[in-house]
């Protein structure tokens, strides 16, 4: 097998972006702390009197982002509908003595994606190809949300689905990277399969809408945002589900189909 030869990259359609809208919640409390006694009436101004005590009916304010954001949930229509780039690339699996001579050859699967802001990602070209740029900056820091076992250049090997929020160059708006890995030997070399999607994080409603604060997104934590079934903040404390386990099986799914389909031949 010869090497120098660039990593073979394969772009799906980009489809249309998936908006949910954020559901919000008001209600109306009592102002004063006493209530008089006797039978209540409206009046024409919309106040309700009981008794000798007038209560003013106004409604609790919402927190300033909820109705202003529309989170893309990562759900199936996200993984169905998002571009979905596709890479392969080998490195010589060399030794001597039993000790590889390639330092990359013997860099955990999950420190692949972390470290240094994926800087392994970055040289295989795969993140310029994809559209994300050179310039990344992880928000909410990268975590393993899946498993599974794929056919990868004819070999069994494990697939780990990643996902993150990064900064680019190009947006202040984060995006949401999703990233299958495999990795398998094949002759004298490793051979790396990935797939990379991505979108924005988030749409704002108007020009003017207030963005999620930085306390907001940096509390966040990727294993906190997995769930069935996607909902979003309606109250404070309430929990947010941002990654459904159905759209991280969606997009397993196409990657695993895609690199069982690919060949060096």
């Amino acid at each position: 097998m010869s090497h120098g030869v660039g990593p073979l990259f394969l772009t799906a359609p980009n489809n249309s972006p998936v908006i949910r809208p954020l559901d919000t919640i008001s209600r109306e409390d009592p102002t004063p702390n006493t209530l008089g006694l006797g039978e209540g009436n409206r009046g024409d101004d919309g106040d309700i009197t009981i008794g000798s005590t007038t209560i003013d009916t106004q409604p609790t304010p919402s927190l300033p982002f909820m109705y202003q954001i529309y989170w893309n949930y990562l759900d199936t229509d996200w993984a169905e509908n998002t571009q979905t780039t596709v890479a392969v690339f080998t490195t010589p699996s060399a030794s001597v003595g039993g000790r590889s001579l390639n330092p990359l050859s013997e860099v955990d699967e999950n420190e692949f994606v972390t470290a240094d802001g994926a800087e392994y990602l970055e040289e295989s070209g795969i993140r310029e190809a994809a559209g994300l740029g050179s310039n990344l900056s992880w928000v909410v820091a990268p975590a393993e949300v899946a498993s599974r076992s794929v056919t990868f250049l004819g070999n069994q090997t494990p697939m780990r689905s990643y996902v993150g929020y990064v900064t680019t160059s190009d947006s202040e708006i984060p995006r949401t990277l999703l990233i299958n890995l495999a990795t398998t030997e094949t002759g004298d070399d490793i051979a790396f399969g990935v797939t990379v999607q991505h979108r924005a994080m988030y749409s704002l409603s108007e020009s003017n809408a207030t963005p999620p604060g930085t306390a907001l997104l940096s509390g966040m934590s990727v294993p906190d945002l997995v769930g069935d079934e996607a909902n979003s903040i309606v109250s404070v404390g309430e929990n947010i589900t941002l990654i459904t386990d159905a759209g991280v099986t969606t997009s397993a799914d196409l990657a695993a189909t895609a690199l069982g389909d690919l060949s060096l031949a």
